[in-house]
């Protein structure tokens, strides 16, 4: 940060010194010009120290010790206190203060004041220790009047530089506290799955098997059933816990390659089916020959998490829809629909954030908050989009687009 303070402000002095060159060759003062002419070189000095060759203490030293040099000889041989050197002491303190470390703040401060109170005392009690070079009082005038003006302009600049500084220290700050409170959210809602919604259904598998046996064949089958659910809905809930872990934890890698919507499709509907006959749900599946680019794995963890939530908020005996296609804009899509609860409005906009409430299904199958998330991250992470149109008490349409494979 230092470093690229004595970048700007070496470039700042050096526009300084090329105004203020001409401008004392116009009003004769010969030594001065040749002084700031020295300066020149020794301030493009520092800044290539400083941009080029990384030295930043050398670079303040040298421009700190310069700065002074300009002021004494300035002082001395630029008619004392008649000429504009007390004003220029104003814009040398605000650019070393600007690109030091606050510990060093105090040292330029007394340095000013006690070099400032020495010339003038010398001065006075030596008038003939200053050199006078005004050869009449219209170009003193001239030059204290553009000494001034530089002395606001160089002001404002370096105020302005450290007002921006400023914000953009308060800005990424405030970025830094949006992305711990995120963090924290999101550990709180892992750890409150983790510790409810995953040991539930567990200690559920627990109490069902230490009954069977207890009751008749037909019970035994119902129980049996519900353990097929129960335990296909805690696979899904950690597989998606460590799909979503890995995805905050490490870069996923992402592998893209051509893949048939009606084959993922298909995948999928292998592993829900039976879930969804245990609802006398039907599935009716629509697909155009067509490839689009995405990740195989990652498009099932997509798929798998759709259709898991539209058979578990699916009336019993109700259809699903599954169809694959090309939209308008030339992409290829697949959107699965289905006739069941549908999602109440004040909860749409938080549905794919951490934020979002798990939900109920029709047979009381308990959402956990974290699929829609994994499958939003998921669908962008292979440069695709997901959206959702859904009704309460009709419905929900969840539709994810992907690049068609170039010919």
């Amino acid at each position: 940060m230092e470093n690229r303070a004595v970048n700007s402000i070496s470039i700042i002095t050096l526009l300084l010194l090329f105004v203020l060159l001409p401008l004392n060759w116009y009003l004769g003062l010969t030594a001065v010009t040749w002084f700031l002419f020295v300066l020149i070189i020794l301030q493009a000095f520092v800044y290539w120290l400083s941009r080029y060759r990384h030295k930043y203490y050398v670079s303040m030293i040298t421009y700190a010790v310069a700065s002074y040099a300009t002021l004494i000889f300035t002082y001395i041989y630029n008619s004392g206190t008649n000429g504009p050197t007390l004003m220029l002491f104003f814009i040398t303190l605000p650019l070393l203060i600007a690109f030091t470390r606050k510990a060093l703040h105090i040292i330029w401060i007394l340095a000013h004041i006690l070099i400032a109170a020495t010339l003038v005392l010398c001065e006075h009690l030596n008038p003939g220790f200053i050199v006078n070079i005004y050869p009449s009082q219209k170009t003193r005038l001239i030059d204290i009047v553009s000494s001034f003006s530089i002395v606001v302009i160089i002001i404002y600049f370096v105020t302005s530089y450290l007002r921006m500084h400023y914000m953009r220290q308060r800005n990424k700050a405030l970025e830094q506290n949006m992305h711990l409170e995120r963090l924290h959210q999101e550990n709180a809602k892992l750890f409150s799955i983790i510790a409810h919604d995953l040991r539930s259904p567990l200690s559920s598998i627990k109490s069902y098997l230490e009954i069977m046996g207890q009751f008749n064949n037909e019970q035994d089958h119902r129980i049996r059933d519900a353990l097929i659910n129960l335990t296909g809905y805690t696979l899904d809930m950690l597989t998606n816990l460590l799909a979503w872990s890995k995805n905050q934890m490490e870069k996923v890698s992402v592998n893209l390659q051509p893949v048939m919507p009606s084959d993922a499709i298909r995948t999928t509907l292998d592993i829900q089916r039976g879930i969804a006959t245990n609802k006398n749900i039907h599935i009716v599946i629509t697909t155009a020959p067509l490839y689009i680019m995405a990740d195989p794995d990652m498009l099932q963890i997509v798929l798998r998490n759709l259709l898991s939530n539209a058979i578990k908020f699916s009336v019993n005996g109700s259809e699903i829809y599954i169809h694959a296609g090309n939209d308008k804009e030339g992409s290829g899509f697949i959107t699965v629909k289905d006739k069941g609860q549908g999602i109440p409005y004040e909860k749409q906009k938080d549905i794919f954030t951490m934020q979002s409430q798990p939900g109920y299904g029709t047979e009381n199958e308990k959402g956990m908050g974290l699929g829609l998330l994994l499958c939003k991250e998921y669908t962008e992470l292979q440069h695709g989009r997901i959206s959702f149109l859904s009704v309460p008490g009709e419905g929900s349409d969840f539709t994810i687009s992907f690049p068609l494979q170039s010919m």
